[in-house]
């Protein structure tokens, strides 16, 4: 879905407006948040308008067109929160992308009300959709996030995937353990994400470790 079009302009509003207006919400999260590089006429003219070039060609990264679109996507999360504001103003945004490509940590840390990254950490990541891979990348995530909004915990995302690509396929439940307490010992909030319901999954591997790492922290 192009940035610029009317889902993410309008559409994206709208449905925030009806959510709120109907449900006490306390927050909205956003997956996969970020600027996707587009060759749309009115992508192109945009850009053309706002920085005198064209959208860079193929996986060229480009300052002037990195620039434009770490501005674009945080002045659109400070937008995107000031209407959640207007209608539940103790709602709370989160987004995240998890390769923060078209990011400026910068520049996003303010615009959101709780810092949120992934620290999926599969054992067999996705050769397509490059991550970290480090014992240690949920402490560097929490302390990233306390660096960039102290006065906030940072929320960190937990995938059971052993491959990247299936969620299906739980990681083995003392390497999700050891991450999920990593992130507690650095001061952050973790959430541990798996496809459907938690008592019908078929690989129950992880769900003892998150058991007793719940346990610790009540």
């Amino acid at each position: 879905t192009c940035f610029t079009g009317d889902y993410f302009q309008g559409i994206n509003f709208e449905i925030v407006e009806e959510l709120l207006t109907r449900y006490p919400l306390d927050g909205l999260f956003y997956n996969f948040f970020f600027v996707p590089k587009c060759y749309c006429k009115r992508c192109q003219k945009i850009v053309r308008d706002a920085t005198g070039a064209q959208v860079p060609l193929g996986d060229m990264m480009e300052p002037f067109y990195e620039r434009w679109r770490h501005r674009t996507l945080a002045d659109y999360t400070i937008r995107l929160n000031k209407h959640i504001k207007s209608f539940q103003p103790e709602t709370r945004l989160m987004v995240y992308h998890h390769m923060q490509s078209g990011w400026d940590p910068r520049l996003m840390a303010p615009a959101v009300d709780i810092w949120a990254a992934q620290i999926s950490n599969p054992l067999l990541p996705n050769p397509y959709d490059h991550q970290p891979n480090g014992l240690y990348w949920p402490g560097e995530e929490a302390e990233k996030g306390k660096a960039l909004k102290s006065e906030t915990p940072p929320w960190l995302v937990a995938t059971y995937s052993e491959t990247f690509s299936s969620r299906r396929v739980l990681q083995p439940s003392d390497r999700i353990g050891f991450q999920l307490a990593q992130a507690a010992a650095h001061g952050a909030l973790s959430c541990a994400a798996l496809n459907g319901v938690i008592q019908n999954q078929e690989d129950k591997r992880s769900l003892n470790s998150v058991d007793e790492h719940l346990a610790t922290l009540a």
